[in-house]
């Protein structure tokens, strides 16, 4: 997300870097805050994720656990940049654009961070039922292998227990007619 923000929004710094109205030095530094700040609300997501995956996983329902934990780890990220705003140029914060006042900014950076935070814990939470529901295929295969293998050994045993008697049978003939 972070790398996407810089490609998208450094095309418009083009122009003021060409016209010398910009230092490479703060176009980079810029670039750099925004995209430590989108690695530090993918961390807090991260950590959110794993607190509803080693969580209860009793009530409530599992989609509500990972709204939640996404909206714990987007507030959180968003009271961060809030925080790190005084220190922080706004503009590096807040996606290059023009300053506003401060609750714009952050409802900015909450509907941003709520949109990536979104679709990311989506794919998650797909990636991980499909691979899941492929874990219980392949037990399930495993487990009709062996009870496959089990009723062929069944099968081994009668065909020999079958075979046995009829070859004492044919011996005891043959030594019958020998004596």
């Amino acid at each position: 997300g972070g790398l996407l923000f810089v490609v998208s929004h450094g095309l418009r710094k083009i122009q003021p870097l060409r016209e010398h109205r910009i230092s490479p030095g703060n176009l980079l530094a810029e670039a750099g805050v925004a995209v430590a700040a989108t690695i530090v609300m993918a961390f807090l997501l991260l950590l959110a994720l794993n607190a509803v995956e080693h969580g209860n996983p009793g009530h409530p329902p599992a989609w509500t656990r990972y709204a939640l934990a996404t909206l714990g780890a987007v507030g959180g990220a968003t009271l961060l940049v809030h925080a790190l705003a005084p220190y922080i140029p706004i503009a590096a914060l807040s996606g290059w654009y023009l300053s506003g006042p401060q609750p714009a900014i952050d409802s900015f950076i909450f509907s941003n961070s709520l949109l990536f935070g979104g679709l990311a814990t989506f794919v998650y939470v797909r990636l991980l039922r499909a691979r899941q529901s492929q874990s219980a295929f392949e037990r399930a295969e495993l487990e009709r292998a062996a009870a496959r293998r089990e009723v062929l050994t069944a099968l081994l045993a009668a065909a020999q227990a079958q075979v046995e008697p009829g070859l004492l049978l044919i011996t005891l003939h043959q030594v019958g007619a020998l004596y």
